[in-house]
């Protein structure tokens, strides 16, 4: 684990005393009453903290609850206690590599902006490159996937639906939706992405995208109890060929028996 510089010369000034230009004494060690000459944590003057943080963590399990404790009792601030806990157990890369994650998809932007010169300028960020980026928006998914993966049930129902942009790009969302044991109703977002054969949008295009998007949480096709999705014809016979009932879009056919009647 990499500590921020900053808070951690916090953390040393508040229980290390410099003794001379080779070591530190310690005041957690004190405190238990181990003898002084016991105490001293060799770290040269202007070589940094590592020795230190080396004997925290040896010596004294916990001492970051503890610091980030009397640091909440101290200031009596949750939300700037909350920020200390970040820093101290965050490495300053982690900090920086999830500030571009956030800040590009809450603001919904193309993820090749970290390259551009004049936009890493712009922000407090370290510079990043698209491939890195990238690496670690994958870990991220793949670490939501399990966690998604442990919490949905055995059995579910699916809802879907398509959107295209009009140029040539379709993408897919599905939804898991289910009951859990306390009969509360749970919706877990899948997948949103293209089919896997975007040549087509055909009933069997989506049902592969469909059971590749279920194997990615360890189920099957068994896994799915109903398909809940608009009423056109390609969803009708993705529940034929899944064979499980598909509950159609109220607005949907509503706008069906409209268009039918402008026709007439």
């Amino acid at each position: 684990m990499e500590d921020d510089g900053l808070v951690f010369r916090k953390v040393v000034a508040k229980w290390f005393i410099r003794k001379n230009d080779e070591s530190y004494g310690c005041e957690l060690c004190s405190e238990i009453n181990i003898p002084e000459d016991a105490n001293n944590v060799k770290q040269r003057k202007g070589t940094g903290y590592t020795n230190i943080r080396s004997h925290l963590v040896s010596r004294h399990h916990g001492w970051k609850e503890r610091y980030l404790s009397e640091e909440n009792s101290e200031t009596g601030n949750d939300k700037q206690c909350l920020s200390n806990y970040f820093n101290i157990l965050v490495s300053a890369k982690a900090r920086n590599v999830f500030g571009w994650m956030n800040f590009i998809v809450t603001k919904h932007l193309s993820f090749s902006i970290v390259d551009d010169k004049s936009f890493r300028n712009a922000v407090k960020f370290d510079p990043l490159c698209t491939n890195t980026l990238m690496k670690y928006l994958e870990f991220v998914a793949d670490e939501v996937r399990s966690l998604i993966a442990v919490n949905i049930s055995q059995r579910f129902g699916l809802i879907f639906d398509g959107w295209s942009d009009g140029y040539g790009s379709h993408l897919v969302a599905v939804f898991a939706t289910f009951h859990d044991i306390k009969n509360k109703r749970k919706r877990f977002l899948l997948a949103i992405a293209p089919l896997l054969d975007e040549t087509a949008f055909t009933a069997q295009n989506h049902i592969d995208f469909i059971i590749a998007t279920l194997g990615s949480y360890n189920r099957s096709r068994e896994a799915i109890e109903f398909i809940v999705c608009d009423n056109c014809s390609t969803n009708i016979k993705i529940a034929q060929d899944l064979g499980v009932p598909m509950v159609g879009c109220s607005s949907h056919r509503l706008k069906l028996e409209q268009y039918d009647g402008e026709i007439q």
